[in-house]
């Protein structure tokens, strides 16, 4: 038996092996080896044996390039049913130069129960994201381009409804502060969802706004902004709230909107620590309306009311469905900080 010395960095040989059981699998008995295949790069090869099922070959690669890395895990096992099982965890990273980068995630198994049967990634989500896409950033500009397909994990999932995201692209600027501190920005998005046995969403958006902060005598800040929104969109059998009426065909929206919040801070040193109260309050008008039953609800579905979009003109999560009409915010920060940052 040998065993490299704490001078060695990298060496090939077997890992410490794992024995367990599972109601499942039975008595179950991994040996991985650990191959040392270049400072950049190396492969761990993991026999895993079982008593209730058949034997199962797991793999883990990783390699480092001078512009990414890529990281694969996967395996195969043909059961006591005849079936042949596996999954594929995949990940990469690359930049292309100083401004683009691009990737993937591969993640995909072979049917929903395996990864809990065989204990592969069993705090993943219950759901498997694979994606590829591009991005960019340059100066005040950021531009991505995505695709995503899903593979549900859940019993009551079904395939026919997960969509596939064939391309997601969206565009961000936000423009140099002018003479007076006004500042603008703008939002692009164009998506297309496909499903096989479910509506077809296809939508471009685009948002311009125009923002002026500015300082009261007493201290108070102003912000004053200002905002255009137009969202396109053409489906195929969307089926609208509470009716069995199919929609087919294009809808979309305009939306303006003018907002002013202000805020108040006021300091309070108690060393070591310091008080900021800050009362807070916006007004925001914009159109009643806005949510019609032809427009579809892909991007806000999840909506949670918390601190990080309290004070928010637009409180859900994506495009697809806005705030509408004049409303109010107000409330009170208070935060207790230390003297050197805790």
């Amino acid at each position: 038996l040998a065993h490299p010395d704490p001078t060695v960095k990298r060496q090939s040989g077997f890992l410490i092996p794992d024995i367990g059981n599972s109601s499942d699998l039975g008595f179950v008995v991994k040996a991985p080896y650990f191959f040392n295949l270049a400072d950049n790069q190396d492969l761990t090869f993991t026999p895993i044996s079982t008593s209730k099922e058949g034997p199962v070959l797991a793999i883990e690669y990783r390699h480092f390039l001078f512009n990414g890395k890529f990281e694969a895990a996967g395996s195969l096992t043909h059961d006591s049913e005849d079936d042949l099982r596996g999954h594929i965890f995949s990940k990469g990273r690359f930049d292309i130069d100083e401004t683009w980068r691009w990737g993937f995630d591969a993640n995909r198994v072979k049917d929903d129960t395996y990864l809990r049967r065989y204990n592969f990634g069993a705090d993943k989500d219950d759901t498997l994201t694979s994606r590829i896409f591009a991005e960019g950033f340059r100066k005040r500009n950021y531009f991505s381009a995505d695709s995503y397909a899903y593979q549900g994990l859940q019993k009551s999932d079904d395939s026919g409804t997960s969509p596939y995201v064939i391309p997601m692209l969206d565009y961000n600027h936000v423009g140099e502060a002018g003479r007076f501190g006004g500042r603008t920005n703008l939002d692009v998005s164009l998506l297309a969802l496909t499903r096989t046995d479910a509506p077809d969403t296809r939508r471009l958006s685009a948002k311009g706004g125009w923002q002026l902060p500015f300082l009261g005598p007493l201290g108070d800040t102003y912000t004053l902004s200002a905002s255009l929104q137009g969202d396109i969109y053409h489906v195929d059998d969307l089926i609208g709230d509470g009716s069995e009426n199919r929609f087919n065909g294009v809808s979309g929206r305009l939306r303006p909107e003018v907002a002013l919040d202000w805020r108040f801070p006021i300091i309070k040193e108690e060393d070591p620590i310091y008080h900021i109260i800050e009362p807070i309050a916006g007004i925001i008008v914009s159109p009643y309306g806005g949510n019609s039953a032809n427009i579809p609800n892909e991007d806000s579905r999840d909506f949670e009311f918390d601190d990080t979009n309290l004070f928010s003109h637009n409180r859900f999560t994506g495009f697809d469905r806005v705030e509408s009409g004049p409303r109010a915010n107000y409330g009170l920060k208070w935060g207790v900080f230390g003297s050197k940052g805790g």
